[in-house]
């Protein structure tokens, strides 16, 4: 079967009611896309300005969504925050071990500790990676996410040295989530779903206000909540794997809030980074078939576009792509890009 052709793009105002609608069917712990109109529609005023570089680097959030065509059925969206920490902290909990020994009664006892830190300040972080339900499979997830590093790679100075991706926690249908109930309910007082919401309409002043700073031993907490420290959401297991695959890995750092692990890779590191490459666009064509397959990008900001395509290299060493490719990026004979191979997994 035909994979189906599609550019991703910027998010814009005129996506705001898609958006609205998708985040409805998102569900609880998803941070950074609540479901809230008026955040929402800040947001994408945040992401245009960001695209148009009408903002300082450090503020900057980059929302990109994948369109299919012809149809222009938007289908996804990914991101990218240019900086975390900036203007208040980041907070997560790192899963550490105290080791207790008793001589007289030869005894000794390790026990895993949370300790709320902020080791991650200034690195770039990946958010909002979502699909719509009745679109997910058939590689559109692993497009939609890895495009990002094409755009990191070609930017390299507006990001941090070091990438991190929360993946969302353990949390069910009902907005129940057992690390909160076995942990944070005991501080907050309130509903994991409104201080979930509270950490993107509010800030996290009341994080560092409520929380707990010092160490919590993991076997005081009930066993349904020591169960899913550093599990991810069912639906999230895909995108736990794909980012792994680029080279990320859990070094014990979990959310403070549904206990969902934390992924962190050097940026240069990261397999999609590492492997792009910049080339000219020799000769466009009216059709490519089983040659090299890539995720090309069109190296613009305000403009950015990208997409998978099948390419091969003249006598020049310059690039031949086919003529829809071309349409899809906007992009002419003579004109530079961004590519990475698309590696079968």
């Amino acid at each position: 079967m035909q994979e189906q052709d599609f550019v991703i793009r910027p998010i814009c105002s005129k996506d705001l009611k898609w958006l609205i609608d998708g985040t409805a069917h998102i569900g609880p712990g998803f941070t950074s896309l609540p479901n809230h109109k008026k955040f929402l529609a800040d947001r994408i005023d945040l992401v245009e300005e960001s695209f148009k570089e009408k903002n300082q680097p450090e503020k900057r959030v980059y929302l990109f969504v994948r369109e299919d065509y012809p149809s222009k059925d938007r289908i996804g969206i990914s991101g990218i925050q240019a900086n975390l920490g900036y203007g208040e902290p980041f907070y997560n909990y790192q899963i550490s071990n105290i080791v207790q020994t008793c001589k007289e009664l030869n005894l000794r006892y390790e026990h895993r500790v949370l300790n709320l830190v902020n080791d991650f300040q200034h690195a770039t972080e990946l958010i909002s990676f979502w699909i719509h339900p009745q679109f997910r499979g058939k590689h559109i997830g692993r497009y939609l996410s890895l495009i990002r590093f094409l755009f990191i790679a070609q930017h390299r100075f507006w990001f941090g040295d070091e990438c991190v991706a929360e993946i969302r926690g353990s949390c069910d249908e009902n907005g129940i989530a057992p690390f909160w109930e076995g942990l944070g309910r005991n501080f907050y007082k309130m509903e994991f779903t409104k201080a979930d919401a509270y950490t993107m309409l509010l800030g996290k002043q009341f994080i560092s206000d409520l929380n707990p700073h010092e160490p919590i031993y993991l076997d005081l907490l009930p066993q349904s909540a020591r169960e899913v420290v550093g599990v991810e959401h069912i639906h999230a297991t895909g995108a736990r794997k794909l980012l792994e695959r680029e080279g990320f890995k859990f070094h014990n750092y979990i959310d403070i809030f549904d206990g969902g692990p934390l992924l962190n890779a050097e940026t240069s590191q990261i397999r999609t980074v590492a492997s792009s490459r910049m080339a000219k666009i020799g000769k466009i064509v009216p059709n490519i078939t089983e040659h090299e397959k890539v995720f090309i990008y069109n190296c613009r900001v305000k403009d950015a576009r990208f997409t998978r395509a099948h390419i091969i290299f003249d006598d020049n060493h310059e690039l031949v792509v086919p003529s829809l490719t071309a349409k899809l990026l906007d992009i002419s004979i003579g004109d530079s890009v961004r590519y990475a191979p698309i590696v079968k997994e």
